[in-house]
C-alpha cells in the first residue's frame, strides 16, 4: 500500500535548506521526492542530495545526489526502510540552482508499507 508523507516548507528566498527523514514509523520506507511549486512560471531545478548525520553521502558515490526540476516526482534509487533512515539520520539536502524569483515551495516525501 502506497501513503504519502508530507513535509511543507515555504521558502521564498532560501537557497539550501534541510529535511530530515527520520520520523517514519516501523514497517514503512521511503520511496520518492516531489518539490512541489504552484503556480510555476519559470523553471525551477533543485540539487538534491540523501545524508547522514555528518553529511556524508548515505548511498555510494555518486548515486546520492541528482538535479530534480519542479514539480517531477523521482524515486529514490532504492527504497530506505525507517529503521536505516532512523540509525543513519537520514537527510534531504536540497539546493535551489536558481535564485531569480520567489517561489513557495511543498515538499511530498512518498512511503511504502509492507
Amino acid at each position: 500500500m502506497t501513503k504519502i508523507g508530507h513535509y511543507t516548507l515555504p521558502i521564498e528566498r532560501a537557497l539550501h535548506f534541510r529535511v530530515p527523514l527520520q520520523s517514519l514509523h516501523e514497517g514503512a520506507s521511503w520511496s520518492q521526492l516531489r518539490l512541489n511549486v504552484p503556480d510555476l512560471i519559470h523553471p525551477v531545478e533543485f540539487h538534491v542530495q540523501l545524508v547522514t548525520d555528518g553529511d556524508a553521502p548515505f548511498l555510494e558515490k555518486g548515486a546520492s545526489g541528482w538535479v530534480q526540476a519542479a514539480n517531477e516526482t523521482v524515486n529514490f534509487l532504492r527504497t530506505i526502510p525507517a529503521s536505516e533512515a532512523r540509525d543513519r539520520r537520514l537527510v534531504l539536502l536540497v539546493t535551489r540552482l536558481d535564485s531569480t524569483h520567489p517561489i513557495f515551495l511543498s515538499i511530498k516525501t512518498y512511503f511504502h508499507e509492507a
